[in-house]
């Protein structure tokens, strides 16, 4: 997590806010830079331990290239993450929750573009580029997608079992319960668009140790 996203003198400071979609464009950069300096430190972390010719395939989030910047994260994440963004100030808003807890906790989340990718990779120097591109990936297996019920129960499921832990180390068990409860009845509501569009974009590469 960018150490600039929750510190208050930053302009990067993220408040009220929980992801970088739809953030502050100096939020965005922080979690732009922050990609690359990690992207490039797991590749240097790898090349030390691979032997000469190996190669590696990675499979990471990514975005499509035509979107604005860092904070325009594409329109499942502006879904996902409003609900989520939206079911925590219902907390805080019914004195359930500290507004400081949402202020001070981030998700480390973040889809770079191919061309983003690309660029950690040749700033890092360890290995070639065998193949790179952006895919689509399927939507999730829902056993009756007309009962909104299920629907709801699916993605408040899918994003516990994503951010489950963070979630219920910053606010509690408790409240987390009561998030993700939240969470599910907007999915609800949101059954039918959710089914058309929940597919998330991933980058797949093949790299080979220079």
């Amino acid at each position: 997590m960018p150490k600039r996203v929750v510190d208050k003198q930053s302009p990067a400071y993220n408040k009220g806010k929980v992801f970088v979609h739809g953030a502050s464009e100096e939020t965005g950069t922080a979690y732009q830079r922050q990609f690359r300096s990690d992207m490039m430190r797991f590749l240097h972390c790898r090349a030390a331990e691979m032997k000469p010719g190996g190669a590696i395939f990675i499979v990471s989030l990514g975005r499509l290239s035509s979107t604005r910047g860092p904070t325009e994260q594409g329109y499942i994440y502006e879904v996902y993450c409003s609900m989520f963004e939206d079911s925590l100030r219902d907390l805080i808003e019914e004195e359930m929750g500290d507004g400081e807890k949402m202020d001070n906790f981030n998700v480390p989340l973040y889809a770079a573009t191919v061309e983003e990718f690309k660029e950690a990779v040749d700033a890092d120097g360890s290995f070639k580029i065998n193949q790179l591109e952006l895919v689509m990936g399927s939507p999730p297996v829902v056993d009756d997608p007309a009962n909104r019920g299920v629907v709801g129960r699916m993605v408040a499921n899918y994003m516990r079992a994503l951010f489950g832990p963070l979630v219920n180390t910053h606010i509690g068990g408790a409240m987390a319960d009561e998030l993700f409860i939240r969470m599910q009845r907007r999915a609800e509501i949101r059954a039918e668009e959710l089914v058309d569009e929940m597919c998330f974009a991933h980058i797949l590469c093949s790299l080979s140790l220079v």
